[in-house]
């Protein structure tokens, strides 16, 4: 047995075989073996043979005598001023041209323009802002699920809400870029009984189906707040939220709304904004409403001095919050302060005295680039450009609502404002009859996505690449 184990520890000799990955000892040292040169090399932690590749020898090529080159014909020069010819427009694949708008930007002041005719409850059109609620800093809502004898909740709020609260406070840190976030707070886990009937609880003005009340809405809202009260402390609540059952809108039209009122509760009077519709079930336009994020943000919206159901419906969360974009407008994030001045362009149509340039960041995605290129056209007059796309809270891909407009939306859309104008929700007419409003899309056909470009009142933006537009004035 021994001579068999000293047998296997031994080197091999130049009369012995070696196979590729034997072990060695010695690392550097060489062998040759019938005609072939294996070094000892290091391959992890063992030493092992690698068998040495002799250097081929390569024969230069031959090159071959070149032809004579033929002598080109002359090329004309250009001259200074050449003539000018109608060449198609740019492809967004073609090289992107250097953004040169840096010098033409005015201050944000100058396309602050101020509101001062026309002016309506239902929010901003222009300067300034005017705000029921908070638009900045942290807003706290309280959101009661409330139901009735002839009128019971569906469902259980804890589990159809406890994601809308998450999405609330993240949408409001990414759209106002932190500014603005909200602090939602589901009251009560379980729907909380009112001590009367659906019918008592209406807001006739508002539209809901009820015609006539049996106790007014302040002594409804006092009812509420007191079952709410006894297991909610409400110290800096500045929105409140109800959550009806759907039988309760239906049959009853149970609602309520407040733009400022005074309520008294455990912790003190406080005075709070108050809106409360259907919530925890499938309604008639078969809107899943047992998740209400998006309709709870787009109600305090309005109380933060949004006027929204514009440009045009659909597009945002301001106008269709069940629709394919839940974001905002960026002239409404304009209003309210949101966005910093490296993503708002302010540019006076006067200083367009030639082609400018400009790439943008997509309105729904965000980022460092602008978000909101706006022309300002006089003092109350100006168009505002934003790229649309897909992104955390918008999704066009089969967003085939109103004759596609907003289907695969990878698009600029340019829409103009004039802050004095009168102010029509567009949601409740004609799409294709939008006037009187203040605002409304400059459409390229009958499309709010510009593909190729669109022109108003001399200024014309074309698109010269998926990211970049061109503006230049023609008149």
């Amino acid at each position: 047995m021994g001579l068999l184990v000293l047998a296997m520890t031994m080197l091999p000799t130049s009369s012995q075989a070696i196979q590729q990955g034997d072990t060695c000892k010695k690392l550097g040292s060489t062998k040759k073996v019938s005609g072939k040169t294996w070094n000892c090399v290091k391959k992890g932690k063992k030493l092992i043979w690698q068998e040495t590749k002799p250097i081929q020898k390569v024969a230069s090529p031959t090159v071959p005598t070149p032809s004579p080159v033929p002598t080109p014909s002359p090329v004309p020069t250009p001259s200074s001023s050449p003539t000018p010819t109608s060449s198609p427009s740019p492809l967004p694949s073609q090289i992107k041209i250097a953004d040169n708008y840096q010098g033409k930007l005015s201050s944000l002041e100058s396309c602050r323009l101020p509101e001062t005719k026309n002016i309506t409850g239902a929010g901003a059109k222009g300067f300034p802002i005017r705000s029921k609620v908070p638009h900045q800093g942290d807003v706290k809502i309280a959101i009661i699920p409330i139901d009735f004898e002839n009128a019971p909740g569906i469902g259980i709020p804890e589990d159809m809400y406890l994601d809308d609260i998450q999405t609330m406070v993240e949408w409001s840190k990414f759209f106002s870029n932190e500014k603005m976030v909200y602090k939602p707070e589901l009251v009560s886990k379980t729907w909380l009984r009112a001590p009367k009937g659906a019918e008592w609880y209406v807001c006739v003005q508002c539209q809901k189906g009820a015609t006539t009340a049996k106790q007014s809405m302040e002594d409804a809202l006092r009812e509420l707040i007191a079952l709410a009260d006894r297991n909610y402390d409400f110290t800096g609540t500045k929105f409140v939220y109800f959550a009806f059952p759907i039988a309760a809108e239906s049959k009853f039209g149970t609602s309520m709304y407040f733009h400022r009122v005074s309520i008294s509760t455990n912790e003190g009077d406080m005075t709070v904004s108050v809106y409360g519709e259907m919530g925890g079930h499938t309604d008639s336009y078969g809107r899943d409403r047992s998740k209400i994020w998006n309709h709870v943000v787009h109600e305090i919206l309005h109380f933060q001095g949004f006027i929204g159901h514009g440009p045009f419906f659909g597009q945002g969360i301001m106008s269709d919050e069940f629709g394919p974009s839940q974001a905002v407008t960026s002239w409404e994030a304009f209003l309210a302060g949101w966005f910093s001045e490296q993503q708002t362009l302010c540019i006076e149509k006067a200083n367009l005295k030639e082609a400018t340039y400009i790439s943008m960041d997509s309105l729904d995605t965000l980022g460092n680039r602008p978000i909101s290129t706006l022309i300002r056209l006089d003092n109350e007059e100006l168009i505002v450009i934003e790229r649309r796309s897909n992104g955390k809270y918008s999704d066009f891909r089969n967003a085939d609502n109103w004759q596609g407009m907003f289907k695969n939306l990878d698009h600029f859309t340019a829409y103009r404002v004039n802050v004095n104008e009168a102010y029509e929700r567009v949601d409740w007419r004609d799409i294709n009859s939008l006037n009187p409003n203040f605002w409304k899309y400059i459409r390229e056909g009958t499309q709010i996505k510009i593909s190729k470009g669109v022109s108003y009142k001399g200024v014309d933006i074309e698109v010269v690449g998926k990211d970049q537009i061109k503006i230049s004035v023609s008149n």
